[in-house]
């Protein structure tokens, strides 16, 4: 395994034809180059100056585990919509942790370097989450080692749904900035590009959302509210 250094465009036409590795070695596409590299999606347009009309930025989320006793292993997911807490967990039955963060805008918003981020759990943040976590579930027992760590979503910024479709550099699709979401538009967004780019559509799940929707240059999407979670 190794890095994708930067995209590859033909001199004649500036149609992307493929990647150049870290290494130098080149990979040819046949068809397309889609960038979906998550929190360095930007790093990689920049090597083409290619910009998009919203801004997607690797946004630091952090997440706590914590032992539970066997009867909250049958919590169902929760996720408080009602405070401002915004705390959420989730039971892992199989070695009994509860899996714990926040969608609050204030545990979600502190923009990092992909390639120089801290990957712990801070201090502060920890406290913050049990303190939300234990008025949520008073009775928890609180005794257990708290462990954690943080990764990143790619969050666009002005109105958290992705970008996809081929950019101005012809033969480059966009598929990026899912805010969060990535887990439950992952079989859409699969349908959406293959439509894009073979120009075909299949008899069986197959999405039917617009290709210019969630497009690379479009609008920003107006919504009531705008969060990392739905």
């Amino acid at each position: 395994n190794q890095r994708v250094h930067r995209f590859v465009t033909a001199p004649s036409t500036g149609r992307c034809t493929g990647v150049e590795m870290a290494d130098g070695s080149l990979i040819e596409a046949g068809v397309a180059v889609v960038n979906a590299s998550g929190p360095w999606f930007n790093k990689l347009n920049s090597t083409v100056g290619l910009s998009l009309s919203t801004t997607a930025l690797p946004t630091r989320i952090q997440v706590g585990h914590k032992w539970i006793p066997d009867e909250y292993c049958s919590l169902p997911f929760v996720a408080d919509g009602w405070g401002p807490s915004g705390i959420y967990f989730m039971p892992r039955a199989a070695n009994n942790q509860l899996v714990f963060g926040s969608v609050a805008h204030r545990f979600e918003s502190e923009i990092v370097d992909p390639d120089a981020y801290n990957a712990s759990l801070d201090p502060d943040v920890k406290q913050d989450y049990l303190n939300c976590l234990f008025h949520r579930l008073p009775n928890l027992p609180r005794e257990g080692e708290i462990v954690g760590f943080s990764s990143m979503y790619t969050v666009n910024q002005d109105d958290v749904h992705p970008m996809i479709g081929e950019t101005r550099v012809a033969g480059l699709w966009a598929c990026n900035g899912f805010s969060g979401h990535g887990f439950k538009l992952a079989p859409a967004v699969g349908s959406l590009v293959a439509q894009q780019i073979t120009g075909a559509k299949t008899d069986a799940w197959e999405t039917g959302v617009p290709h210019d929707f969630m497009g690379p240059y479009r609008e920003p999407l107006s919504l009531k509210v705008k969060t990392h979670f739905a």
